[in-house]
């Protein structure tokens, strides 16, 4: 066995190494696991899809349900819960999630933080999150559920 190779490389490239083959292996790539989706077809119609990949992992980080009491909006239903001209709910790029709990609250923005989104609202019945690029972040802002 060749002195230099490292003591574990893999099953396959070891058995190469053992044996003295010249051929080099790929690396075993492993599959990615694959992470039931939290959410209905429902709530994420309309969502961009690497978003909602990265919301299931939040829901996943947080250990509480996500309720999904927005998502994707049309022009005239924003305009008429008042939400921002440039809201992220107009691009599928942002949700609001029930939170009715200070617990949940927290439990649900560890989640976020912790599967990478960099935008969040906190409101006393709601957190709302977006990763929507036309938007500055880091932020992090308080609000009143209206």
């Amino acid at each position: 066995m060749n002195e230099s190779a490292p003591l574990f490389v893999g099953w396959r490239r070891a058995f190469d190494v053992a044996l003295g083959s010249e051929r080099k292996t790929a690396p075993v790539r492993r599959r990615p696991r694959n992470m039931r989706s939290y959410f209905t077809d429902d709530e994420v119609a309309g969502l961009d899809p690497q978003f909602v990949r990265r919301l299931n992992r939040a829901r996943h980080r947080a250990g509480v349900p996500f309720i999904i009491t927005s998502g994707r909006r049309t022009k005239a239903r924003n305009a008429s819960l008042g939400g921002a001209k440039r809201s992220s709910h107009l691009t599928g790029h942002g949700v609001d999630i029930r939170a009715r709990s200070g617990r949940a609250r927290f439990a649900i923005v560890r989640g976020l933080i912790l599967a990478g989104f960099t935008r969040i609202g906190v409101y006393n019945g709601h957190v709302h999150v977006d990763d929507d690029p036309r938007l500055p972040e880091p932020t992090l802002w308080a609000g009143k559920s209206k």
